[in-house]
């Protein structure tokens, strides 16, 4: 799919990456996603199978205006889309151009599921701290319940999930950027396994 459209404010435009230690991170869209035709069955189990999410098309409105909104606001600091490879895919994309690690705190129950389940209409967003107040007034007037979280913070160099009190990873930036930066040469070269 090919798009096109008019920026009006240059200035008003978002990148995907973090952009400064103590931002706050958020997540439009639902927690959940299922694993069905993932990235995760294929890359792991090396499996291609099961029905994606399906879309919702008027949840899907209200989260890409709602990003679109924070975006012309000057709140949204970074915006990144969760859907190929899930929440945790998309949280070391945004953490590598500017090497800004992130601690993230999911619910207790979370598991592969949750960091590695592709669904439509997410997004994840930095913002400053001293904007959270007026986002989330914002959020609450136009989303429903369930369609955003914040996840966590912006900082240090390396990216750390947590769920309630369990570690779930805890990787440096730099290793998780090499692995994904050079996974096409270890995979010629057989250094790379998917088991």
């Amino acid at each position: 799919i090919g798009m096109v459209g008019l920026v009006e404010d240059l200035a008003r435009t978002c990148t995907l990456d973090f952009k400064q230690a103590g931002d706050l991170i958020l997540l439009l869209g639902p927690l959940t996603g299922g694993l069905g035709g993932s990235e995760y069955l294929a890359v792991v189990h090396g499996l291609i199978t099961g029905r994606p999410v399906a879309v919702d098309l008027a949840q899907e409105k209200r989260i890409q205006q709602t990003c679109r909104y924070l975006i012309l606001q000057g709140w949204a600091r970074s915006a990144h889309d969760g859907s190929e490879g899930g929440l945790a895919i998309a949280l070391a994309e945004s953490a590598f151009p500017g090497g800004l690690g992130a601690t993230i705190n999911l619910p207790a129950n979370s598991g592969v599921a949750v960091l590695f389940g592709e669904a439509p209409s997410r997004i994840i967003v930095s913002i400053r701290p001293q904007d959270r107040d007026q986002v989330l007034t914002h959020l609450n007037g136009v989303l429903h319940t369930g369609e955003f979280r914040w996840l966590g913070t912006v900082g240090g160099t390396d990216l750390t999930c947590t769920a309630g009190e369990t570690v779930l990873f805890q990787e440096a930036v730099a290793d998780l950027q090499d692995l994904w930066s050079h996974s096409l040469e270890r995979r010629m070269t057989g250094g790379l396994t998917t088991s």
